[in-house]
Formats: structure tokens, C-alpha cells, sequence
């Protein structure tokens, strides 16, 4: 759609791993991913893609005590 087109794409729906978006965006499917009900089940789910893909994020004051640098166990998956 997009190479067609020339519109900007948002791929939505399914979308369930980092990797998954990462590569959606890095092939040029899409210019930007949406999540719903990935985000729904899983409030952090931005945190741990970045951690999952090695990036290193910096966290809101509230939740610092929580990070993984604080906090070796913090984000090591849902319960």
C-alpha cells in the first residue's frame, strides 16, 4: 500500500513483538506501528520492546526505583 500509494502507513493489528515492528518499520511496510490490545495487556509493553531490542530508555522519576538498573528482577516478564 504504501509503495503504491505514497501515503503514510500505519501497520496495526497483530502486532505482538518488538522484533515484529522492527522490522515492519526497517523494511519500509510502514512509517510508524500502532498497538492495542498488545498495549492493553501490557502497560509497558514500550519498555520491554526497548529492552528486548537492547535499547536503553530512560524511565519517569516515579518508576526509577523499578528499573532494571535499580532493580535486577524489575521487567523480567509478566507474572
Amino acid at each position: 500500500l504504501k509503495r503504491e500509494t505514497g501515503m503514510t502507513v500505519i501497520a496495526v493489528g497483530l502486532v505482538t513483538a518488538a522484533g515484529q515492528a522492527e522490522r515492519i518499520l526497517a523494511e519500509g511496510r510502514a512509517d510508524m506501528v500502532a498497538l492495542g490490545r498488545g498495549a492493553m495487556d501490557d502497560p509497558h509493553w514500550g519498555w520491554h520492546a526497548a529492552r528486548e531490542l537492547g535499547e536503553e530508555i530512560d524511565y519517569p522519576k516515579i518508576y526509577v526505583r523499578a528499573s532494571p538498573r535499580a532493580w535486577p528482577g524489575a521487567g523480567s516478564g509478566k507474572p
